[in-house]
């Protein structure tokens, strides 16, 4: 897979941490949030209309912009990027005192991170020459299939996944927050969010439109088959039914 689809799955997995992460602490739905990515051809893609790229990128660029705000998106230049820290090589001792790392990509425009300007995003780019669709079509099909954030087939146990994702939690935790560390086992309340966050990945992956249908607060299509079972979503986030 070449770099810049790589670097959309990511941006896809910033939208759904994104979520889950409003959802948990229960934030308001107008709290104000900032995603950035540092490929200004992915940053593109998540600005134009889906229905204009090929049927990998639309799908995911049609996810992200369900569960974020295309004009919430910015580039931030890679040499700005706390994420590409360990790529250009860094000890453990520099990056568990980097602020760097922890506060995130910085809003100084000084610093280059900023939003562009169409011009600069639609430049003639080969990448997003082989992403346009072959021809303009009057109806888009947005289909159900999403990028797994776990690849279940890898487990044979539904609560060893649930530890992977706890272990996995713990680690980002512990990253951004170096004075209050976790340590030992993972406890109840760690392995209920994991479990939690799980469920919901399996839910967006089955029900994808219904789930979108019901964030917007609108009502789910007739054909679909949780139609007669009254759904709705939970103070957790998790897709369920009445009765």
């Amino acid at each position: 897979m070449k770099l810049p689809r790589l670097e959309l799955m990511g941006a896809l997995l910033v939208a759904r941490l994104l979520v889950f992460v409003k959802n948990a602490l229960k934030l308001p739905m107008d709290t104000s949030y900032c995603c950035f990515t540092d490929l200004t051809i992915v940053l593109g893609w998540i600005k134009a209309d889906p229905s204009k790229w090929k049927q990998f990128v639309g799908n995911r660029v049609s996810e992200i912009q369900n569960l974020t705000n295309p004009s919430n998106w910015a580039h931030c230049a890679g040499r700005n990027n706390p994420a590409d820290l360990l790529t250009r090589g860094i000890t453990a001792t520099e990056l568990v005192e980097s602020h760097f790392w922890l506060q995130g990509c910085s809003t100084d425009p000084e610093l280059e991170v900023y939003d562009l300007s169409s011009a600069d995003l639609f430049s003639s780019d080969e990448e997003n020459l082989m992403e346009t669709s072959a021809h303009d079509t009057v109806l888009s099909t947005v289909t159900k299939e999403a990028a797994p954030l776990v690849i279940y087939e890898n487990f044979s146990q539904f609560s060893k996944i649930v530890r992977v994702i706890g272990w996995v939690e713990r680690f980002i935790f512990n990253l951004r927050n170096s004075h209050r560390r976790l340590v030992g086992s993972l406890t109840q309340l760690e392995l209920k969010e994991s479990e939690t966050f799980l469920l919901m990945s399996i839910q967006r992956e089955a029900y994808f439109e219904d789930i979108n249908a019901l964030q917007k607060n609108q009502l789910l299509a007739k054909k679909s088959g949780l139609y007669k079972l009254d759904p709705f979503l939970g103070e957790d986030g998790l897709l369920r039914v009445k009765g």
